[in-house]
C-alpha cells in the first residue's frame, strides 16, 4: 500500500510540507509545521491516550482516506471510542492536506466515573 503512514502524522509535524495544513472538523485550518506542532502538542496533553483501529483504506494516487475508531483516554482514566475518518493529500513522502473528521464532544464531556469522583471528593 501506497498509504502514508497514519501515525507519522502525530509522530512529527514536520511529515507535513512547509506549507502543508491540517483541519480538525470545522475548525480553521492549521498551516505550517509549526503550527500543527503547537496544536497538536495542546491537543495530546489534554489526553492520555490514542490508539487507531483501522476500518478501511482508499487510495488514489496522492490522495489517501483513513477510517478507524479512536480508542482516547481520558484524563479521568475512562477511555471512549469515537469514529473518524481522514483525508490526506501526499507530495512526495511528506502531507500537503490533512482533513479529520470526527466528533470529539464524548472525548471532553464530563464522564460518569469522573462526576462520581467529583461527588466523593465534595
Amino acid at each position: 500500500s501506497t498509504l502514508f503512514p497514519y501515525t507519522t502524522l502525530f509522530r512529527s509535524p514536520y511529515s507535513f510540507t512547509a506549507h502543508g495544513s491540517m483541519r480538525f472538523g470545522n475548525s480553521a485550518p492549521l498551516v505550517g509545521p509549526r503550527e500543527i506542532e503547537d496544536s497538536l502538542r495542546d491537543f495530546f496533553s489534554s489526553i492520555t491516550l490514542m490508539k487507531h483501529r483501522p476500518v478501511r483504506i482508499w487510495e488514489i494516487g496522492d490522495e489517501s482516506i483513513f477510517e478507524a475508531v479512536v480508542t482516547y483516554g481520558r484524563p479521568d482514566g475512562t477511555t471512549v471510542q469515537i469514529p473518524a475518518v481522514t483525508a490526506y493529500t501526499r507530495s512526495g513522502n511528506a502531507i500537503s492536506s490533512c482533513r479529520i473528521y470526527c466528533d470529539m464532544t464524548p472525548v471532553f464531556a464530563r464522564s460518569q466515573a469522573g462526576d462520581a469522583a467529583a461527588q466523593h471528593r465534595a
